[in-house]
């Protein structure tokens, strides 16, 4: 079991692979991943003068957690989602609401002719293979940009610096990189083939508190984590379980929104399908 900087520095079976895990966890998922806070949904709405009746494309729509803060603000959302299990949870999640469509598709295999006034991509970008992501411009209108969001864990929180013990004995003395590292590794994906004249990256920290229990619950949900085997796992969530009563029975786990805005899109190719 090897870490890596950044999800998209692994080859593309791997990542391929990472991808597909998170369907045999498509419930928990829901259940304990976290959404977004409310000020970067504020940014990406007040940045993109988003209203509602704003038809948008998302994708890697999972469960919906960001569907669903879509909606509740007004918008008309095209979410597309290749796992089973999660885009089920996702329609199940949002029953009622006649303003998203759900397609059981990767963004890789899907084409369309309409043109967007924003696409969203929440914790999902890096998963698209790069050589696709030069048909996000012909997918946008004129004024349109693609927005990626992500959130990102900050190393110095204290649940970082506790249980790194449990961690190296696990997935080895691999250097844990800065935030900065992180956040650069995830928004150069919107910078593969230079389809963008420009990228505006925003912050927003926000905190969470966590029970043992709750922690090890969303680790369970991390790819790298899924790919654990039985014995693996136990050591790990022993070994956290060690480091964190040592501080009681909860700890902050401190998190960056990241909010990346590309817009101005270059003179390209001509738009690809996928069957080009």
């Amino acid at each position: 079991m090897r870490s890596c900087t950044f999800i998209g520095d692994l080859d593309d079976g791997e990542r391929l692979a990472r991808r597909a895990r998170f369907e045999s966890v498509a419930r928990a998922y829901d259940e304990v991943r976290p959404s977004y806070p409310a000020a970067l949904f504020d940014d990406l709405f007040a940045s993109l003068e988003l209203e509602p009746g704003v038809r948008v494309l998302e994708i890697g729509a999972g469960t919906g957690i960001a569907t669903r803060e879509l909606l509740r603000r007004g918008l008309e959302v095209v979410a597309l989602e290749p796992g089973r299990d999660l885009i089920e949870v996702a329609r199940e999640r949002s029953a009622g609401c006649d303003r998203v469509e759900f397609v059981p598709t990767a963004f890789e295999e899907w084409s369309t002719d309409e043109r967007f006034r924003a696409i969203v991509a929440a914790q999902s970008l890096h998963w698209v293979e790069p050589g696709h992501l030069n048909r996000l411009p012909g997918m946008l209108r004129p004024e349109g940009a693609v927005a990626a969001m992500w959130n990102v864990h900050d190393p110095e929180c204290p649940y970082r610096r506790l249980t790194q013990p449990a961690y190296r004995r696990i997935f080895g003395q691999s250097p844990t990189p800065s935030l900065d590292q992180m956040v650069d590794g995830l928004t150069r994906w919107l910078r593969v083939g230079g389809c963008f004249a420009g990228v505006e990256v925003r912050r927003h920290p926000w905190t969470t508190r966590y029970t043992t229990d709750q922690v090890l619950a969303l680790i369970g949900t991390f790819s790298d984590h899924i790919a654990l085997d039985p014995d693996q796992r136990r050591a790990l969530h022993a070994g956290i379980r060690a480091e964190l009563a040592k501080v009681g029975d909860s700890t902050e786990y401190w998190r960056v929104a990241v909010l990346a805005l590309a817009c101005g899109a270059r003179a390209a190719g001509p738009h690809r399908t996928p069957s080009d």
